[in-house]
């Protein structure tokens, strides 16, 4: 592999925070809330996951964690519950 080629990461490489970035990138809405991201991130098979409630907490807590990060790609919406978008 050349040194100047960017390595893709494989799906199940992917953190949640990729995926969700992807997610949210990749839909047609400007914002998505946590079950949509997490049906795009199955169905688009942006991660290995199984479609279960405790993959929805896993989202759940990583969407709240990074969105009060100050370099994370997305932000939570204000007065929307659990609807997250990408900073422009």
């Amino acid at each position: 592999m050349k040194n100047n080629q960017v390595k893709k990461r494989r799906r199940k490489d992917r953190t949640w925070a990729e995926a969700a970035t992807l997610a949210i990138y990749q839909s047609s809405a400007k914002m998505l809330g946590i079950r949509p991201i997490l049906h795009t991130i199955y169905h688009k098979k942006l991660k290995d996951i199984s479609m279960n409630k405790a993959a929805e907490n896993v989202l759940t807590t990583m969407l709240n964690h990074h969105a009060q990060l100050p370099n994370c790609p997305f932000y939570r919406v204000q007065g929307r519950n659990g609807v997250y978008a990408l900073k422009v």
